[in-house]
């Protein structure tokens, strides 16, 4: 199907002869049955044909190909400055990795150790995916950085060797990359025990790290805000209905901003009045109730803006190039961004997750328990939901004490 791409014989021929021709040639299928725009797959191929000459320049065989051969390229892509769609390379690039791995399993042990550890975290507990890519970069470094491409001996695990290497971590502000090896090497050490390997209990000796302490009164919006930032929408337009669902979503049912792109045509039950979120963060699906506004919101936007399209998915791309094809998390958050700066709102205002701040803090200002906001939110602790809802100003201003006046002397 590369004749619906590439219209010249030249071009076909020096596709046919790329390291990984035949890969490339599956993925153009892929993209012809799904109907995608030819701008976006011609971007899409060209990132491929691409990689597979950086591999065959550097004589990678097909069964070391991992997912850190393409974080090389990507890094080596960038310092180019060839292109700034990053994520539709890698996603690019991830698809045609997938592909390889099935014909050429990959006889890297520490990939395969990996592969293993991903499976756990995606099958049994349920992680988000780019939660399991974190924790792949962070095990993938370690294990390197021990045992070098050999053979895994967890025998060889020392505690000391643990503590040198996080003490060997560049510390920061946060100590974000201290604290994510350390969540990954307890989590990992944990699943080798369920294996029943022996780990001399690896975990106790991973240190605990100090990380900055959250702010006591995050930025929330109040209700004028919230419809000021509404009113800015212009609901007119195709692309202005989806956006005013979109946030309708994300204020009135509490939802992430990856649920949200994740909703369904089928997950909206109209007649019961319901909508089940996919909470993606713990791949647990639960039902809400279908509030209002967001009801109207939606139906105004599958009836009067929503383009044609072969996908269930509710929310859709509206630009020319991907016209019809199920908006992205990274999209949304790009439009909401765009709303923003219109909005006229304080500059402090700004991302997605501020709106389910905002909605949990709230409930909680008018009284509603915390196991219910928890339920509302999807979170599996009653403490997560604290950390939304940590500000109670009616009740703080009624236990509240006059501040003491300083006496004169005498």
């Amino acid at each position: 199907m590369l004749e619906n791409f590439y219209h010249t014989q030249c071009n076909l021929n020096r596709i046919a002869k790329n390291y990984l021709a035949e890969f490339i040639i599956e993925a153009s299928q892929k993209f012809t049955d799904g109907n995608y725009s030819k701008n976006y797959v011609y971007a899409v191929l060209r990132c491929m044909i691409r990689f597979g000459n950086w591999l065959q320049k550097r004589n990678v065989p097909y069964n070391q190909i991992d997912i850190s051969e393409v974080d090389s390229f990507m890094a080596y892509l960038y310092t180019l400055n060839t292109s700034r769609r990053r994520s539709l390379h890698r996603g690019a690039l991830k698809l045609l990795l997938s592909a390889v791995k099935r014909k050429y399993p990959v006889d890297n042990p520490i990939q395969i150790e990996i592969e293993r550890y991903s499976n756990y975290l995606r099958n049994v507990r349920g992680l988000l995916e780019s939660t399991i890519i974190n924790h792949q970069n962070h095990l993938r470094e370690f294990l390197t950085n021990i045992f070098l491409n050999q053979q895994i001996r967890i025998c060889r695990l020392k505690p000391t060797i643990i503590r040198t290497y996080i003490e060997n971590l560049p510390i920061t502000k946060a100590n974000s990359k201290r604290k994510g090896v350390c969540s990954t090497l307890s989590c990992y050490f944990r699943f080798l025990e369920i294996e029943g390997k022996e780990t001399n209990h690896l975990v106790s000796a991973i240190p605990p790290i100090p990380v900055g302490r959250r702010s006591i009164i995050p930025t929330i919006l109040s209700e004028n805000e919230l419809n000021k930032f509404l009113q800015s929408i212009n609901r007119n337009t195709a692309i202005g209905k989806r956006n005013y669902a979109v946030v309708a979503c994300l204020s009135d049912l509490a939802m992430r901003i990856g649920d949200v792109s994740r909703i369904s045509l089928d997950d909206i039950d109209w007649k019961q009045g319901t909508i089940r979120v996919s909470n993606q963060k713990r791949a647990t699906p639960f039902i809400l109730p279908l509030p209002k506004r967001v009801g109207e919101a939606i139906s105004d936007y599958i009836l009067n803006g929503r383009p044609l399209s072969d996908y269930r998915n509710l929310f859709l791309h509206h630009s020319r190039h991907y016209l019809g094809i199920p908006a992205t998390y990274i999209s949304l958050k790009a439009a909401i961004k765009r709303l923003w700066a219109k909005s006229g709102l304080p500059d402090r205002y700004s991302g997605t997750h501020i709106f389910r701040r905002s909605t949990a803090t709230a409930l909680k200002c008018r009284g509603m328990p915390l196991k219910i906001i928890s339920d509302l939110l999807g979170h599996a602790s009653i403490e997560s939901t604290a950390l939304y809802a940590q500000v109670d100003l009616p009740s703080l201003r009624s236990v509240s004490q006059p501040w003491p006046l300083k006496r004169g002397a005498g």
